[in-house]
């Protein structure tokens, strides 16, 4: 299913597998209003490595505003938008101005395939709806875009996903069940940002079966982390059946169950496999990304996030998650979000591989850098 530039679009009951890319893929924001629910979605990405089961783009007007860089920053401006300096708007639904409303689905990503989301919503998708999901083997991912609502979804083995946020971007996430002993992910956020995109996290519930639970450190007392360590008691996992009967949990947190036996077209004969035959109840989709302090800057081998946040491509170099005006890194050359490739034409694979040829470099270089969607060649001093 492909929708683009179209409004209430119903996609309901269905049991959609067997994809080469993406199961379900709204192709932009205009003029949202769509209703997606009561699904059956797995086998997708056949053929590729990105994204997952459902994904969504925004591309919005808003995207053509002034100052705006690829990497949402400037989400100010759209909450704020003049072209006279007396009257101000918001734009950031000026396209999606109807609200997508995604419940209800059962999504499956296999627990060994290479790429980690399962909900997408890319490229500043805005004013979604995302509740009484079963993500199984993915999470939700929300890039760039504004007002979205995420809660009441259970989320085995997957993230929730945070990439380059917007100033002012003002999401909603809580009370979700996350299954997962790393169950955030945060690229290009730092605490700052986060704060600065005035996110609403509460009352989320966390969970892992290794007893493991790493929370970000961008959560500050202003945010309601949630409950931590107490077992759902799942009903019947090896049926993908994960009804919370835990029920002193239910009534602690406010999660709601939703009926597990309503996703799909039961006529089809089909339905999504059982994941936890596969997974263990382990997350498998990604290792954890390497990352270490060099020169005052953070930097980190590449993954799947790093790929999609950056639009980079390949997982060869070193990621620099932020650098510091003040930083030694950022004298000799480095600013946040580069990607070194190669330092004096000699391949970097990881932060191991850039570390060691930075050494044995002369004290002037040459670098070749993705930064700000392109490869450019930057000398580089020690």
């Amino acid at each position: 299913s492909d929708l683009s530039v179209s409004s209430r679009i119903k996609i309901l009951h269905n049991t959609i597998r067997k994809s080469a890319r993406s199961n379900i893929n709204v192709n932009d924001g205009t003029f949202g209003g769509h209703e997606i629910a009561f699904n059956d979605i797995f086998d997708s990405q056949r053929e590729t490595t990105d994204h997952g089961p459902f994904n969504s783009w925004g591309r919005d007007r808003f995207w053509s505003v002034p100052r705006y860089d690829g990497g949402g920053e400037f989400g100010e401006i759209m909450r704020h938008y003049t072209n006279d300096g007396v009257h101000f708007f918001d734009i950031t639904k000026i396209d999606a101005y109807q609200t997508t409303k995604i419940h209800d689905n059962r999504f499956e990503h296999e627990a060994d395939a290479p790429h980690t989301w399962g909900i997408d919503l890319d490229d500043g998708s805005s004013n979604y709806e995302i509740y009484n999901n079963l993500c199984l083997g993915g999470g939700i991912k929300l890039r760039e875009g504004f007002d979205r609502r995420v809660y009441n979804n259970i989320i085995i083995d997957g993230k929730i996903e945070i990439h380059v946020s917007y100033n002012s971007a003002r999401d909603i996430i809580f009370r979700n069940i996350i299954v997962n002993s790393q169950p955030w992910n945060f690229i290009a956020v730092d605490k700052d940002r986060y704060k600065r995109s005035e996110y609403a996290v509460s009352e989320n519930i966390y969970f892992s079966y290794d007893n493991k639970i790493e929370l970000p450190h961008l959560f500050d007392d202003s945010d309601n982390i949630g409950i931590i360590g107490i077992d759902p008691e799942f009903k019947n996992p090896a049926a993908n059946d994960y009804t919370v009967t835990n029920k002193d949990l239910l009534k602690k947190s406010g999660f709601v169950n939703f009926d597990m036996d309503g996703f799909g077209k039961k006529s089809c004969g089909v339905s999504s496999p059982i994941y936890a035959e596969t997974a263990n109840l382990v997350y498998k989709n990604a290792a954890k990304r390497a990352f270490e302090e060099w020169n005052g800057a953070v930097i980190s081998d590449i993954d799947d996030s790093v790929i999609s946040a950056t639009g980079s491509f390949g997982y060869d170099g070193a990621y620099f998650e932020n650098v510091p005006v003040s930083s030694a890194a950022y004298k000799s050359g480095f600013r946040t979000r580069d990607i070194v490739k190669k330092i004096d034409g000699m391949l970097i694979t990881d932060i191991r591989s850039f570390i060691e040829k930075f050494n044995s470099a002369n004290n002037e270089m040459t670098a070749e850098i993705h930064r700000s969607n392109s490869i450019v060649s930057v000398k580089i001093t020690k």
